[in-house]
């Protein structure tokens, strides 16, 4: 849990995954493009690893924290964020397709990764340059934060052997930032200067990892759905990071289409192939035939006596309201 150390400004509750209790670190707010929507999104640099910020509060909530007690109870979690998913827009953008180039224009890294609508993505890049962002730093992070240097990786984050057997994550370096564009770029050296251009066909394969990790992470959630509803319900948490036509184009890889196409709720049916309409309501079952039949009531000679010297008086008597008519 970090908060803010500066008493001048508002405190808020932090919660980084990694950190070691009692050891400092060094934190940077920065805010960089959305990859699908390209608003502005809050993130983090920390350690060499891009931290994804996201915040909850429910209604009534505070934190209590050493000596201070905090009246907003929210809390920001951060967590590992992939750097490729923030490139991939840079990465499409910088093709320059045309008709002589139809495949696009190999270009230089500091070309690609320069956008003047993100002032802010150059301290990612100043990262990047140190080696930390992508490929080196301190601190574990998930799968997420490190980008594959294959298409086809461990859903821990590790390299697929020949085998097909996945490496551990923690026996081998993150990858640098060229190897990490090689995932999704073909690449081009002349002399010591690389060029890279995006490739649609090393990008499908690179999502469909992600999509198959995810779906290994959510087999709680999708047991029971035919493969088209399950891929299409990984897609539905995929799309936060993947804009079009990635979305679109991963969807109908994956044979998801049509369901996507269906809206959201169309992955969530169930594959045991029954009839999911409501059942029509079961009739009321007629009263037993063959019960005992029904004992009369006992009449009290009194109370009929009674009953009917009332009714005697009340004969041409008025009732009370037809005392309030209108006349």
């Amino acid at each position: 849990m970090s908060t803010n150390s500066d008493s001048a400004e508002v405190w808020r509750v932090l919660v980084v995954p990694g950190l070691v209790e009692g050891e400092s670190t060094s934190l940077s707010n920065v805010s960089l493009p959305d990859p699908r929507t390209g608003r502005p999104q809050g993130f983090m640099l920390q350690g060499g690893r891009l931290l994804e910020l996201n915040r909850f509060k429910q209604t009534h909530s505070a934190w209590h924290t050493g000596d201070r007690l905090l009246a907003d109870g929210g809390v920001f979690l951060a967590t590992a964020y992939d750097p490729l998913f923030m490139l991939l827009p840079l990465l499409d953008k910088a093709r320059d397709k045309d008709e002589a180039c139809p495949a696009g224009k190999y270009k230089e890294l500091n070309d690609i990764l320069y956008d003047s609508t993100a002032p802010d993505l150059a301290a990612l890049l100043k990262e990047v340059a140190e080696g930390q962002a992508l490929g080196g730093g301190g601190g574990g992070g998930g799968a997420a934060a490190q980008p594959e240097a294959a298409p086809a990786a461990a859903a821990d984050g590790g390299v697929l052997e020949p085998s097909g057997s996945p490496t551990k994550a923690g026996s081998r370096p993150r990858p640098s930032l060229e190897q990490s564009l090689a995932c999704v770029c073909d690449v081009q050296r002349v002399d010591e200067t690389a060029y890279y251009r995006l490739n649609d066909t090393r990008v499908l394969a690179w999502l469909r990892v992600k999509a198959r990790h995810l779906q290994s992470a959510l087999s709680a959630q999708v047991a029971g759905m035919e493969a088209p509803h399950a891929a299409a319900y990984v897609l539905s948490f995929l799309g936060e990071y993947v804009g079009e036509p990635w979305a679109g184009r991963l969807a109908a890889s994956l044979g998801a289409e049509t369901v996507r196409e269906a809206g959201p709720g169309a992955a969530l049916q169930p594959s045991n192939g029954a009839n999911t309409a409501a059942p029509a309501p079961r009739p009321t079952p007629p009263p037993p035939s063959g019960g005992p039949p029904e004992k009369k009531q006992k009449v009290d000679p009194r109370a009929a006596a009674k009953q009917a010297a009332l009714a005697k008086q009340a004969v041409g008597t008025k009732k009370l309201t037809s005392y309030f008519t209108k006349k």
